[in-house]
């Protein structure tokens, strides 16, 4: 009899609650999840396009994958510094060509003299005169192995920068594309933290209604306030680190960073680029085949070869010299003393020509120092290449693995989202029949909030590690990272100065 009108008292008391609270269902603003076996359904959708983030300073730009492939091509500092410096290094090489050709010296020299001047004999004379010549000299002094080395030297320099401008480019696209999946993982943790933000909130709601039917205390209130307050400082902190990973994509892409970069992108969806098949000797095989940066310490090795080879020849070579020179002369000598009385005479102009050719040798103690120091140089560019492998070798091992660690965290992501709302459900259903506390509920929705954060981490982290893979094997293209994706034009969104308003209807006790 008693355990009869206990259970008739709960139904009462939850009829009452249920008369009390306006709209009270279950309901939830978290991602669609049915509760089906895990194995027989597909994973949880996670909307992120529910972010409704107010632009930082200026207006809102809506960007995809694409774009930034597109535009940090088309933008980045750093390339165009590597591209300046490939033309430099051109530059070089013309410099180094250019020293195995003679040199062309046009001259005109004026003359002018009053008083005495040194006679050819010793003594000193009277002397005014004035004088002009116009000369024409072609020098050629050349060390011939010295300038070969340098012309080798400079060539592979020149291609050492080409490589160095695709591994800029290749760099600049990876970093793009991660620091884009950043802020769409950024954008779901906004969309978390208001979700659970409106969870508080509506349960603020249900335990004043509580209150006012006499069923709560006052203290159930001010927990859930206190809980209101706690996530909207969550919501603030995402919106803070959603406007920093937005900053970082302009840097890259040389955007005005006032400007609020937003993905232009409905869900998270995982992006598989590398088959899951491949072996990891094959991946090492691709990666010092097409990586730029190890083709460029091969042709750095390459030319402090030929420097080396340069300062042999530089020091210890022969060096040729040969110069003719072409003019005229002409002047006015007047007032000339010597022996006889003062004389004057007027010349016009009469040509000369010189012709020189030597060759020579030096040798001095400094000569087995340079030696020393080019073949110090040559060792050192062999070191660098064979770090730079070892270091390339675990690039590649580490993002596959981190790829094969993120492919498995999805499911378990997915079966933790879908748990967490399982739970969320019946701890709800719970709260309206009196039997468990607003703690509870509390601590569900937190977990839910964080289920999806952990849900948008695992997506965001497998693709940023299947770019990696990409970079890390040399391989970084437009088609690599978006496939049979379209460059489409940025288009500015619609600026906004405050959040959107939650829908009416959700989120309910």
């Amino acid at each position: 009899m008693n355990k009869t009108l206990a259970g008739f008292l709960i139904f009462l008391c939850g009829c009452c609650l249920s008369a009390c609270s306006r709209d009270f269902e279950v309901a939830s603003n978290h991602a669609d999840v049915s509760l089906l076996p895990a194995g027989k359904q597909a994973f949880p959708t996670f909307h992120i396009d529910r972010a409704h983030v107010p632009a930082m300073y200026r207006e809102l730009m809506s960007i995809n994958l694409a774009a930034v492939v597109k535009v940090a091509q088309a933008n980045n500092l750093d390339i165009k510094i590597a591209r300046q410096q490939v033309k430099e290094s051109r530059g070089r090489l013309a410099s180094s060509v250019g020293a195995a050709f003679p040199v062309l010296a046009p001259t005109a020299i004026f003359n002018y003299n009053s008083g005495v001047a040194r006679s050819t004999a010793g003594n000193i004379v009277t002397a005014d005169f004035r004088s002009i010549s116009p000369a024409a000299a072609i020098q050629w002094v050349v060390n011939p192995g010295r300038v070969i080395y340098n012309i080798v030297a400079a060539k592979k320099r020149l291609n050492a920068s080409r490589a160095q401008q695709a591994v800029v480019i290749q760099q600049t696209m990876e970093n793009g594309a991660i620091e884009y999946y950043q802020l769409v993982q950024a954008q779901a943790d906004v969309v978390a933290a208001r979700d659970a933000e409106a969870d508080a909130e509506e349960l603020l709601r249900f335990a004043k209604l509580r209150l006012k039917a006499g069923t709560a205390i006052p203290a159930d209130v001010a927990s859930a306030e206190a809980e209101v307050a706690s996530r909207r400082q969550g919501v603030l902190l995402a919106l803070n680190r959603f406007y920093h990973y937005s900053t970082d994509l302009a840097i890259t892409l040389n955007l005005d960073p006032t400007v609020t970069l937003v993905p232009s992108v409905n869900s998270l969806k995982a992006n598989r680029l590398v088959r899951t098949s491949i072996p990891i000797g094959q991946l090492l095989k691709l990666a010092v085949k097409y990586r730029a940066d190890l083709q460029r310490v091969r042709e750095l090795v390459r030319a402090a070869q030929a420097a080396g080879g340069a300062v042999a020849w530089g020091d210890l070579g022969p060096t040729l010299t040969t110069g003719y020179t072409v003019g005229d002369i002409d002047g006015r000598y007047y007032n000339v003393t010597g022996k006889g009385p003062a004389v004057s005479q007027n010349y016009g102009m009469h040509g000369y020509q010189n012709f020189q050719a030597g060759g020579g040798w030096q040798l001095g103690l400094s000569t087995f120092g340079d030696i020393q120091t080019a073949k110090a140089r040559e060792r050192i560019a062999e070191i660098r290449a064979n770090k730079q492998l070892t270091l390339v070798e675990a690039t590649v091992v580490k993002a596959l693995q981190d790829s094969r660690t993120n492919a498995e965290l999805i499911p378990i992501a997915a079966d933790q989202v879908r748990s967490a709302q399982y739970a969320l459900n019946i701890i709800k259903v719970n709260y309206r029949a009196g039997t468990v506390t607003s703690l509870e509920v509390l601590v569900a929705e937190s977990q839910l909030a964080q289920a999806q954060r952990d849900y948008a981490a695992a997506i965001a982290h497998f693709n940023q590690s299947q770019i990696a893979i990409v970079g890390a094997v040399g391989l970084v293209s437009d088609k690599a990272i978006l496939g049979s994706a379209t460059l489409p034009v940025m288009k500015e969104a619609p600026a906004m100065t405050r959040p959107a308003p939650a829908p009416r209807g959700r989120n309910v006790y």
